[in-house]
């Protein structure tokens, strides 16, 4: 499991507003856990997590934000490698019972959690809509990073038609890099997250409906794409399930 994405959450200024947009879009539901973190459920599949965003984020105007999580058997030896390769670590802590966690930027500031513990993670397929897809690094320049993510993860990377698929160190997926300009990327460099949508035509109305943003379509294999975001922001992709 080392190097695999586990889970994802999101940063969220009003998670009360969020609830009821991810609700609506993906037919979760949620239930909260101690410190008020919300639990997102697709059917019986825990899907996400939803909690307000920390003081120390709201203060430098961050927007709302989707994180993805990668397992690794030691934080403290991813941290001190990605430090090692211009990484920064913005946050490392014991996740009370869980396990121990560490939110890291890469060299060109795109940010992931690395989780180590043993508490239940998944919600990842195409199988029902509200699913986790996969995840995508959106970047001004693929070889600035390569090597950092090499050196904590072992990961391969092999050339496609305008895009990297990522690899495990055994050669299984795991994610892609899409090399994107300033304006493609919001002039941001990050992260991005899909989930699987039924109907997309539909999705985009529910977006829309409830205040949100929808950006630009595009195709991912044989699969339609659409780069969306919820009402406070934070961006994610909408991935149909047909084909």
């Amino acid at each position: 499991m080392t190097g695999l994405f586990i889970w994802c959450d999101l940063s969220a200024y009003h998670p009360a507003q969020a609830e009821g947009f991810y609700e609506d879009l993906f037919g979760w539901r949620f239930d909260a856990s101690e410190g008020g973190y919300l639990n997102a459920f697709a059917g019986n599949s825990a899907v996400a997590g939803v909690y307000e965003m920390p003081a120390k984020f709201r203060d430098i105007g961050l927007p709302s934000f989707w994180m993805s999580y990668i397992a690794v058997e030691s934080v403290a030896t991813v941290v001190a490698a990605a430090k090692a390769q211009g990484g920064r670590i913005e946050m490392q802590e014991r996740d009370g019972s869980e396990g121990s966690v560490a939110l890291i930027r890469d060299p060109l500031g795109a940010g992931f959690t690395v989780y180590e513990g043993d508490g239940e993670r998944g919600g990842m397929g195409m199988d029902a809509a509200g699913l986790r897809v996969g995840h995508a690094l959106y970047i001004s320049d693929a070889s600035a990073v390569k090597p950092f993510y090499r050196a904590l993860f072992g990961w391969q990377f092999e050339p496609r038609d305008g895009y990297y698929d990522i690899l495990s160190a055994e050669g299984a997926p795991v994610a892609s890099i899409h090399e994107c300009d300033a304006e493609e990327r919001g002039g941001f460099e990050y992260w991005g997250i899909g989930f699987a949508v039924e109907d997309m035509p539909d999705a985009r109305r529910r977006v829309l409906n409830a205040g949100g943003t929808v950006f630009g379509e595009m195709r991912l294999g044989q699969h339609v794409a659409v780069s969306v975001a919820d009402r406070d922001d934070a961006a994610f992709l909408l991935i149909e399930r047909k084909g």
